[in-house]
């Protein structure tokens, strides 16, 4: 399921690609607390993961350093989703994930002839995925099954063939879910994503008390009930929202162009209509001199003890030319076993 857009606000900052958000989020910061320094005990960041939060801590600090401080007290640095669920929950109960699944693969053995022979353990962790996605994106099913094709009709429009494929799935979604939320309430339940929907609203009223201020970074992808969340709190003020931009900047209502780096990771990495071929066709004819020439470089490894080799000398390289912050990201969990191997 697709993520709800960001909410457009005057208090969103917005990072070109090619720049370093959290660097550009660090001395922002310390610039409009200055006069509070070294305290920003009032100050609380959410960040995109928590590998962030270290780096953001040690950017404060460096610069703070530089300004004639020798220490800071705060900010609050966490994850977003971890920040909401600290924030109080009162009067429900909460059931554990074992449970819930539990609940739900008692429902479905209620309604055996739907299945037949399945393995039951397996479909309740799928649709458990499914009713979280419903629940965050606030897609509530109605109570009776015709009403719940009606709305599938008018999503799929004359596609007849996807409905027809899609009857029997609606009949299980539509009757489990019903089963599995009758289950909750007979119990006084409720399933985690329901709690974190209690939380976000809860944490509105945290951070509306006067003098604190939230700074959210780097969520550019949020679910609709965070989305919803996030244009709340925009809109009543205290909140700033630093994000990569995902399009030409602005001035005066004209569009400014991307510099060709940032433009180049713009048609890559934001999601878009057009084929990435076709983009890339278009970007070379608009850059005949790549914007990546200095800053890509490919290696053709002859195996995989050479390739693990290379990245090891790379990283040394980058360590002893005093680059600050190296990440290497790969897909494969051997090769990253094995750089970690030699690094260490």
């Amino acid at each position: 399921m697709s993520s709800a857009a960001i909410p457009t606000s005057p208090a969103i900052v917005t990072v070109d690609y090619g720049d370093d958000l959290l660097a550009i989020l660090a001395r922002q910061l310390l610039d409009e607390h200055r006069a509070a320094l070294p305290l920003l005990d009032t100050v609380t960041v959410l960040v995109p993961e928590a590998e962030a939060a270290p780096r953001l801590r040690q950017l404060l600090l460096e610069l703070a350093a530089a300004d004639g401080h020798r220490a800071l007290l705060g900010p609050q640095i966490m994850p977003l989703q971890e920040w909401v669920r600290s924030q109080p929950l009162t009067g429900q109960q909460v059931v554990s994930e074992h449970g819930r699944e539990l609940m739900l693969v008692e429902a479905l053995r209620e309604h055996r002839t739907m299945f037949g022979h399945g393995n039951l353990w397996a479909l309740a962790d799928s649709l458990l995925e499914l009713f979280d996605e419903l629940t965050l994106n606030k897609v509530g099913l109605p109570q009776d099954l015709e009403s719940f094709r009606r709305r599938l009709a008018r999503c799929y429009g004359d596609d007849s063939s996807a409905l027809q494929a899609l009857t029997m799935e609606a009949r299980v979604v539509h009757t489990l879910w019903q089963a599995w939320h009758q289950q909750l309430r007979a119990r006084r339940l409720i399933d985690a994503p329901s709690a974190y929907l209690l939380q976000l609203a809860a944490s509105l009223e945290a951070t509306g008390e006067p003098g604190r201020r939230l700074y959210v970074a780097g969520r550019s992808r949020l679910c609709r009930a965070e989305s919803q969340w996030l244009e709340q709190l925009l809109s009543q003020g205290g909140t700033t929202l630093y994000i990569y931009d995902s399009g030409a900047a602005t001035t005066d209502g004209e569009d400014v162009p991307h510099a060709p780096y940032s433009d180049l990771l713009h048609q890559a990495l934001h999601p878009q209509q057009q084929p990435l071929h076709q983009r890339s066709h278009e970007f070379a004819a608009q850059h005949p001199d790549s914007p990546l020439c200095g800053r890509l470089w490919l290696f053709a490894a002859d195996g995989a003890e050479q390739e693990a080799q290379a990245v090891d000398l790379q990283v040394r390289r980058w360590l002893l030319e005093g680059r600050p912050s190296i990440a290497v990201v790969t897909e494969n969990r051997r090769l990253a076993r094995r750089v970690r191997a030699l690094l260490e």
